[in-house]
């Protein structure tokens, strides 16, 4: 799940800093890391597919806020992924 919250943004969204991503999975790992108690820290008594899906939403809003204060401005762009109807005109497509 903490792969999937770049994998989310990267489909999802155009202009998302690279490095705000890879923070926001380095808090991720460290957050379920933290929230799954193998050393003591936390001391939550939830199921663990609850607190994945915790860190999967807060990776993916933790990108998109460091994006903006890196700088660069995350878009929507998820037409890409579900339109099968052709690009409007003006818009950019994606290039590799």
């Amino acid at each position: 799940m903490l792969i999937l919250s770049a994998f989310i943004v990267g489909f999802l969204f155009r202009n998302v800093s690279p490095r705000a991503i890879m923070i926001a999975v380095l808090y991720g790992v460290l957050f379920y890391g933290w929230s799954s108690n193998p050393f003591g820290g936390a001391n939550i008594d939830v199921n663990f597919i609850y607190m994945m899906a915790v860190s999967l939403i807060s990776g993916v809003a933790l990108a998109l806020i460091l994006s903006l204060l890196f700088g660069k401005k995350p878009i929507w762009g998820a037409y890409n992924v579900f339109s099968r109807k052709p690009l409007p005109e003006g818009a950019a497509e994606f290039v590799i």
